[in-house]
Parts: structure tokens; sequence; C-alpha cells
């Protein structure tokens, strides 16, 4: 569809119009006053392909009486973002008397003047005629398998921006810099694939609701996770090491501090090239395609949560709810089952803190081992 924002405070009176707009490709967000205009092109400069203006309107209210004041106000707006983006616009007025006709083709230009009915037709033709040579418009067609599964149902309507962002970088002809800078969102997306993944019952929800979900879901795409095994082999291995290597880059680049075992930062900067970053938005892109056809393949939540299972080791693989406590041998535990200090320290825990044992396995310490059958070996904070 080709995105029209349009100033108009009468918007009962064009309704036919607006479906038929809608029946040939145009989609029209409607805004009622020139100020309420001017804070919708300013905020979302880049969803829209034109706009269009009508002569007479209002500035703040529609209590007010209109006038072409608010034509002015808003049209001085879109000039003012020509250099960030050279929007086509469009004015589309009531008959106009001679010398209104007149002064206002002197002030735009008579190509951008149209007459509501008489011209109705014209403006279609010239819309579709500028939109298709506008950037943003070709980028949205090129990359429309990409873009397609960013909506609220998928991966996310809020990270529309920053796709769509990555795709102009992409399609730079030139080489990127701070491109270290712009691995958080590529991390970021991977992140809403994962939580996706996971609304569509394709990754258990244990995993990404618990602390350290994002390499706990990484290590269970991967096929690696501790207390979840895959059933079915839905999960292709190419996909699991894409994901699992494009998130290692992004979480390192993103960073760029502390104890980065790839040093991404150091890596990109040295080589000066812009090509890792490059390669890494195309990933990016194939896995998406590759979210895309799986969550296609798989639309029945309930049957998906049959593809893989909780490990059972012969041992308490229950999940168990309940309160982190110390016994007077400092040994902590919860509901029976000694919780390593290891992950008391990895979560962050202290006595009283909420908890869920995963997964558990037989406690072969020869020190605690009458006391505690078992020892937890996956957990999550609740």
């Amino acid at each position: 569809m080709m995105k029209v924002l349009w100033l108009e405070d009468e918007i009962d009176k064009i309704e036919a119009f607006l479906d038929r707009l809608y029946m040939v490709g145009i989609s029209v967000t409607h805004k009622d006053t020139a100020n309420n205009f001017i804070a919708e092109l300013n905020t979302n400069l880049d969803d829209y392909d034109a706009v269009i203006l009508d002569v007479m309107g209002v500035v703040n209210s529609l209590e007010e009486k209109s006038s072409s004041k608010a034509f002015s106000v808003a049209y001085n707006s879109v000039l003012s973002l020509k250099l960030k983006k050279n929007i086509p616009f469009f004015v589309l007025s009531a008959q106009l008397t001679k010398d209104e006709n007149q002064g206002l083709k002197e002030y735009i230009g008579d190509a951008h003047i149209y007459i509501k009915s008489k011209d109705e037709e014209r403006l279609i033709e010239d819309i579709k005629r500028a939109v298709v040579e506008q950037p943003d418009f070709i980028l949205r067609n090129k990359y429309a398998d990409v873009l397609s599964v960013f909506n609220e149902n998928q991966i996310g309507i809020k990270h529309y921006d920053r796709i769509f962002n990555l795709i102009k970088w992409a399609e730079s002809s030139h080489d990127i810099d701070g491109s270290e800078d712009q691995l958080t969102g590529i991390r970021k997306i991977i992140e809403a694939i994962f939580h996706a993944l996971a609304k569509q019952g394709l990754v258990p929800s244990e995993i990404t609701n618990s602390q350290g979900w994002l390499n706990g879901t990484s290590k269970f795409i991967s096929n690696t996770h501790p207390a979840f095994s895959q059933v079915e082999n839905y999960i292709h291995p190419t996909a699991a090491l894409s994901l699992q290597r494009l998130l290692w880059i992004g979480q390192d680049g993103a960073h760029a501090e502390g104890d980065l075992k790839l040093r991404v930062d150091d890596y990109i900067q040295e080589n000066q090239s812009g090509y890792l970053f490059k390669s890494c938005i195309y990933l990016l892109f194939d896995l998406i395609i590759w979210y895309k056809n799986l969550s296609r393949q798989y639309p029945d939540i309930s049957e998906n949560t049959q593809k893989y299972r909780l490990i059972d080791n012969g041992s308490n693989a229950n999940i168990v709810d309940g309160i982190l406590q110390q016994d007077n041998s400092n040994n902590y535990n919860c509901e029976g089952v000694l919780i390593p200090y290891k992950l008391i320290t990895e979560f962050e825990l202290k006595i009283g803190d909420q908890i869920r044992i995963i997964n558990s396995a037989d406690n072969n310490n020869d020190r605690n081992m009458e006391l505690y059958k078992h020892y937890a070996r996956t957990i999550e904070k609740i």
C-alpha cells in the first residue's frame, strides 16, 4: 500500500473517496488540524509516501473558523522537512475563485492543485506516479517478504523502524561509519524473533520467561538446553547455527566493554570495511524469512508445545516452585532440592526469593547427599 497523510477538517464529506483510494492501493491517515498533522509528520515521516493538504482548515481545534492559515502552516512544515525527506505533496480543495486559484498557483505551483470531485482521478494517478519513484517505497517493495512479519501478531510493529533502518544500511553504497553501534538493532530483532517463537509455542515459555532467557533460548534453538529437548527436528540446524553466531556478534558488539571474547568492536574499527556489519544484516534478513516460513508451517500452538519435552534424568525432573532457603550448614535449598552456589550468583538470588526448579539431577556430593537427594540444574526467578 502507498501511505498518504491527509490534512482535512471535514473528513466525513470525502469518505467515499477514501474508500476508493484504499481500493486502488492508497492507505490514508487523516489529521483534522494543522498542528496534529505537523506532529504526525514530524514523528512518523518515514511512514508516509505523500501528503494531501486542504486549502481551508483549522490550526488547533475544530472549534476554529476554517481559514487558509492551516494550509500555510502545514505547507511550510512539509517544506522544512525536505532535507530529511522530499515528500510529494498535493493540494485538494473545493472550487476556488479565480483570484484564489491564481494566488495559490503563484504560491505553490499549478501542478500541485486539485479540485474536489472534478480532479480526483488525476490526483490518484499523480500520487501513484510520484510515489513509485520514492526511495522508501521502492525499498518497501523490494524487501516486502522481510517487512511483512513486523506486525503485532508476529515479530512486532515496534521493530518496523529498526528493520527498515537496517534495510537502508544494507542498500547503502558507502562504508558504514559506526557500524559497531548498529549491532544493537540486530540483537534486539533476534530477541524479538525468540519471543515470537515462544508466543507460537515453538520455544518453551518457561525459558523465555526466566532470567538469562536469551542465552537459554539460543541453547534450546540449537537443542543443547539442559532442561528441554526437541522431540521433532523442526528447527533447521543451519538456522540454529546462524541465530547463535549472529547473537554472539550482536551481544559482543553491542556492549563493547568488559570481558568480550570476540572483541567485535575492535575488529570492525581495525578493518574499516563495513562488510561484517552488512553480512550480519543480510543473515538477519534470511533468518526473518526462515522464521516466517516456520511460523506458517506450524500455526497450531497446542501442537507446537508437543514438539519438545522436559528432560528426564531418571531423577526429579518435575517443575517445582518454592522459596529459597539456607540450612544451618549454609546449603541453599528449595523444597528439599539443593541449589548450587553458582546458580545463586548467576541469578543474584537472596534468601526468601521465590524460584522455580525446572530441572534437577541426582546429588552425588558426599558432603550433603544424605540431606539432599537431588540438586537443581536449571532454575528461574519468579
